[in-house]
């Protein structure tokens, strides 16, 4: 991985030479690599559930990948196993229960390690096999491994950074933070109530974004939710980091009850917050929403002590245990698992590739923005607590709960984490 990283470095000095600019729509894809024939496979109409094929920052990817696969290997189809992110998980587990899976299933960050515990998903050891695959793409040798063994294709990671509202900073004399003090200096000297603007929204209501949120000051303080593997949610370092968040919100730094995506972009997307914490996803959102606002914007790292960004892997694609088409899928996974494919991911999803080789310099050169997400990724710390990722619902559900008593019901910090660890450990009986 250090060559992955050392060409993401190597990139970034182009970026420096190159002419910042708007940031324009992707450039068409690179042509498809050729597919080598698969031997000795067997006809096969291979069904893929995804929530993307219809989603056209994925598109291109899905499409293409198929097309181009069938295209060499006539004999080897696909049919899609598509719904909506919300429904998919009800009609795939459906099909686990009457033991008729999709072949390939593409999975999220969280819900692979339940999948993984199951038996939904087989081991990929032998179908990566004599490739350069464990070694080449982020994370594959440790993330979504159980007892050693591999379970499904790292597809994309992403970070949270920084979004920055310049002409804000800039008109109030303010200099961009780079750690916590400074943070919460410039959240604090950009607060203007008399103009209904705060200097700093995120979402603060029991959601997926609050928990990850409240995680990158916990992250910045050099902690996470579980330590060794174990619950940790009463550990010093989470302590400090809710107290960072609560003193924030406290001091009305930013406005109280964001509820979620929509609720946060309002307020940056309007020029009402001077700062936002959020995904590369977001600049697509801005120049959408917020065109104005976006010649304005410009993305930094986290402004903690430490710089750690949240995240990490995001997608993933295994194969069903029960499929009948094991080895026509894992032609697809190889086929699949390289660096023109990621290029064609990178560029229309704006979410990282993680085979290296996936984040173009073309690319780059155009959406110099992008560039510090790619550059943070090594510091990326996982959202599911390491450890407990089985039950991550259950977890973030339970840590919401006591945040928002925290928050809103003025709880004290200690008693709700100490309430919250002994909840956490009884998933988790020795």
């Amino acid at each position: 991985m250090k060559r992955f990283f050392l060409f993401t470095l190597l990139l970034l000095t182009l970026i420096a030479l190159a002419a910042c600019t708007s940031a324009p729509a992707p450039t068409a894809p690179p042509a498809a690599p050729q597919a080598t024939k698969v031997p000795e496979v067997k006809p096969a109409k291979l069904r893929l559930a995804s929530w993307q094929w219809d989603d056209p920052a994925y598109k291109p990817f899905w499409d293409g990948t198929t097309a181009a696969f069938t295209q060499k290997n006539p004999h080897i189809t696909f049919e899609k196993f598509g719904f909506a992110i919300d429904t998919l998980w009800d009609k795939l587990n459906t099909e686990i229960v009457a033991g008729t899976p999709p072949d390939l299933i593409e999975v999220t960050g969280f819900n692979v390690f339940q999948y993984m515990e199951q038996g939904v998903l087989m081991p990929l050891d032998e179908c990566f096999k004599g490739t350069t695959i464990p070694d080449k793409v982020k994370d594959q040798k440790t993330y979504a491994v159980k007892g050693g063994k591999i379970y499904a294709l790292n597809l994309s990671a992403r970070t949270l950074e920084l979004f920055v509202n310049q002409k804000l900073f800039d008109d109030a004399g303010v200099k961009v933070p780079t750690n916590l003090a400074e943070f919460k200096d410039a959240a604090k000297k950009l607060t203007n109530p008399a103009k209904d603007q705060y200097g700093i929204v995120m979402t603060n209501l029991p959601h997926s974004r609050l928990y990850e949120g409240v995680l990158v000051f916990i992250a910045g303080r050099g902690g996470h939710f579980s330590k060794g593997g174990k619950p940790a949610l009463n550990s010093p370092e989470v302590i400090a980091g809710i107290k960072d968040f609560k003193e924030i919100l406290d001091n009305k730094w930013m406005p109280a009850g964001v509820k979620d995506a929509s609720a946060q972009y309002a307020w940056f997307n309007q020029g009402k917050a001077a700062m936002s914490i959020d995904g590369a996803w977001y600049w697509a959102v801005l120049e959408g929403q917020a065109p104005e606002v976006l010649k304005n914007t410009k993305i930094y790292p986290i402004p903690t002590d430490n710089h750690a960004a949240t995240g990490g892997i995001n997608n993933l694609i295994g194969i069903a245990a029960k499929s009948p088409n094991t080895q026509a899928a894992c032609e697809y996974l190889k086929f699949i698992a390289d660096p023109t494919w990621g290029q064609v991911w990178t560029k229309s999803s704006r979410t990282i590739y993680p085979y290296e080789g996936s984040v173009p310099a073309d690319f780059l050169q155009t959406n110099p923005w992008f560039s510090v997400f790619a550059q943070e990724l090594p510091k990326a710390v996982p959202v599911a607590p390491p450890g407990l990722e089985v039950q991550y619902d259950a977890v973030q559900k339970i840590i919401n709960t006591k945040l928002s008593d925290i928050f809103y019901n003025n709880k004290p910090i200690e008693q709700a984490m100490n309430e919250a660890q002994s909840e956490v450990e009884k998933l988790f009986p020795k």
